[in-house]
């Protein structure tokens, strides 16, 4: 686990790069409507970036595993097929919490396990467990 101090430290010693301690402003991409990012969604990037660096991993941030239904993981391992998908309940709109929302996220991981993927879901209360999570299932 990497805490804000520790990856300003990697940043000024040149192990990392493009980290800002701001990372909570919209970014613009045409097409793509944007809400703003958690404490917890920054901290999973940063770690799964770094993690990812140090075991020559390729992350994909928002990649699409499935062309029919445009479904995307937020974040993936594709050579290893693990996924990570942060489940944001605590925002105001969370269509996690809905039945039709919830449904459709039973029916997006059911579809990524029958294609054989690894799906690890964490939420603002165990997002910390996440590289734990990941030293049992990469090795």
């Amino acid at each position: 686990m990497w805490t804000e101090k520790q990856l300003q430290q990697l940043k000024k010693a040149g192990k990392i790069r493009g980290y800002s301690a701001n990372q909570h402003k919209k970014e613009r991409r045409p097409g793509i409507k944007m809400e703003k990012r958690s404490k917890e969604k920054d901290w999973i990037a940063w770690n799964l970036k770094i993690y990812c660096e140090e075991k020559n991993i390729e992350l994909t941030i928002e990649h699409r595993f499935d062309q029919e239904r445009k479904w995307r993981f937020d974040w993936a391992m594709k050579k290893q097929m693990v996924a990570v998908e942060y489940e944001g309940l605590n925002s105001e709109k969370s269509r996690h919490t809905t039945k039709k929302g919830f449904t459709g996220d039973t029916e997006k991981y059911n579809r990524a396990q029958a294609l054989g993927w690894k799906v690890i879901r964490v939420t603002a209360l165990n997002y910390k467990t996440l590289l734990k999570t990941l030293n049992t299932i990469i090795e």
